[in-house]
């Protein structure tokens, strides 16, 4: 297994109903096995894209997983980074296994991106609800 400088970050973008985002507030400081694999990208550009935080007017949030995996001794999951394994190398995947631990640390509602990379500038002055994920387990 490859050491990715100990911990890394992933992002993973959705769209999502009022009253799932409203169970994510009742899982803050609580430890918490995600359901099925999710797929992840190391890519923040493609997150905010399936975020659709720039295009979405609809009545469901656009919210931003932001995930902080430790690394200590490989993690639950595998990379999509070879077109062996996905049509799309550049986006960066991870995808995290079945029950994938974390810690939900933070749900912040309404974050108005503001960046200078202009690379994002197309996400400047949108809206995104940000829920923060921090995975410290070993296996």
């Amino acid at each position: 297994m490859a050491d990715y400088g100990v911990m890394f970050m992933v992002f993973r973008g959705t769209v999502m109903n009022f009253d799932a985002l409203e169970s994510w507030y009742h899982k803050t400081g609580k430890e918490i096995l995600m359901h099925g694999n999710m797929s992840t990208t190391k890519s923040l550009d493609t997150a905010l894209r399936y975020s659709m935080c720039n295009t979405y007017s609809g009545p469901d949030v656009s919210v931003l997983f932001v995930i902080s995996i430790q690394n200590n001794m490989g993690f639950s999951g595998f990379r999509l980074n070879d077109e062996k394994y996905t049509a799309y190398p550049g986006e960066q995947v991870f995808l995290l296994g079945e029950g994938f631990p974390v810690n939900v640390l933070k749900v912040e509602q309404d974050v108005v991106i503001h960046n200078k990379n202009k690379n994002l500038k197309k996400f400047n002055n949108k809206k995104v609800t940000i829920i923060y994920l921090h995975n410290d387990s070993c296996f």
